[in-house]
């Protein structure tokens, strides 16, 4: 299964910049889980972009269910996502 991402453009980068890229894990479903990620050019958020992941039975040709151990440490991520964006928002 595919589906194309979605992508928000906000700004062109230039060629030189250094563009910093940060990834979440921003939904895990019985199945399927989403990484957002945002790109960012001095403070100025270039990009949003959010994919979503589909586990498959290759030869079914089907979704199946997220092993346990995947969907554990992708909850675990979203945990600790969360706790990094509660830390950043305080230090403003």
């Amino acid at each position: 299964m595919h589906q194309t991402p979605h992508i928000r453009f906000l700004r062109p980068g230039r060629f030189d910049d250094i563009v910093e890229v940060a990834v979440v894990c921003s939904h895990v479903g019985t199945s399927s889980f989403t990484l957002s990620m945002r790109l960012a050019c001095e403070n100025t958020i270039l990009a949003e972009i959010k994919n979503v992941y589909v586990n498959v039975d290759s030869a079914a040709a089907r979704s199946r269910p997220l092993p346990h151990a995947v969907a554990t440490a992708l909850h675990g991520e979203m945990m600790s996502s969360a706790l990094l964006d509660v830390d950043q928002q305080s230090e403003s």
